[in-house]
Formats: structure tokens, sequence, C-alpha cells
């Protein structure tokens, strides 16, 4: 003899964090709830592509001041050449 089924209820799942759209308002409206998602997902990217502007905004100006460094020692070094060459030629 064959024991009847009984209907499970899921497990509800208690946490800190209330969602901002209920199961019971996505079932009315679906396409609403979706969008607010797409909203949420939308801005969490914006922020995050901020933030990591921000940081390699940040190596970019560590490169820069490198390159800064270098540009000056080989203008330095140009210049000493103009001189040398100037020297020669003047005695000539």
């Amino acid at each position: 003899m064959a024991t009847p089924r009984t209907k499970k209820e899921p497990k509800k799942i208690e946490a800190g964090i209330k969602m901002p759209v209920s199961f019971e308002q996505f079932k009315k409206s679906p396409i609403a709830a979706i969008a607010f998602l797409s909203v949420i997902g939308i801005t969490y990217l914006y922020i995050d592509q901020k933030n990591m502007s921000k940081s390699s905004m940040g190596n970019c100006e560590e490169e820069k001041r490198g390159l800064m460094k270098t540009i000056e020692k080989k203008d330095s070094v140009i210049i000493s050449l103009i001189t040398q060459n100037a020297i020669i030629n003047a005695t000539k």
C-alpha cells in the first residue's frame, strides 16, 4: 500500500537582508520586477566601473611620473651633447 504524498513546503530562508521585491510582487508584475532588478544590476556595474577607473588612474599617474623622469634624463643628455658639439665647433 502506497503512502499518500504530502506536499512539502519549501524551506524559508531567513536572512538579514530583505529583498526589495518579494516573490508575490514578482508574480503580479514580472516586467516591473525585472526592470527594477536590472536597474540595481546596472547601478552596481556603474559603481564598479567608477572604482576601477579610479584605481587605473592612480596606476597611470605612477607610470607618467616614471616616464617624466626618463624624459628629463634624456633631455639632460641631449643638452650636454649639444653643448659638447658647440664647444667642438667653436674650437675649429
